[in-house]
């Protein structure tokens, strides 16, 4: 895996990482992480594609719900 870069240096408030499988197939987990007041980020949530129907399900940063499926689209 990549070396995290430092978004906290840009102000970023929140990212998520996608895990696909075998790097480039279908997406199987998304970790959701949010910049605490110490500059850090922490983990604020985490989904398996085998535990959860819906992707992200999340009010923050923004209303959002996504299936698998949605973030599978374009994969061959």
């Amino acid at each position: 895996m990549p070396e995290a870069f430092d978004w906290s240096r840009y102000g970023i408030q929140h990212y998520w990482i996608v895990r696909m499988a075998n790097d480039d197939g279908p997406a199987v987990s998304i970790e959701m992480l949010t910049l605490d007041s110490d500059g850090r980020y922490v983990s604020n949530g985490y989904r398996n594609r085998s535990d959860h129907v819906a992707a992200i399900d999340t009010l923050t940063p923004f209303a959002i719900v996504l299936t698998w499926d949605q973030l599978d689209e374009g994969i061959d």
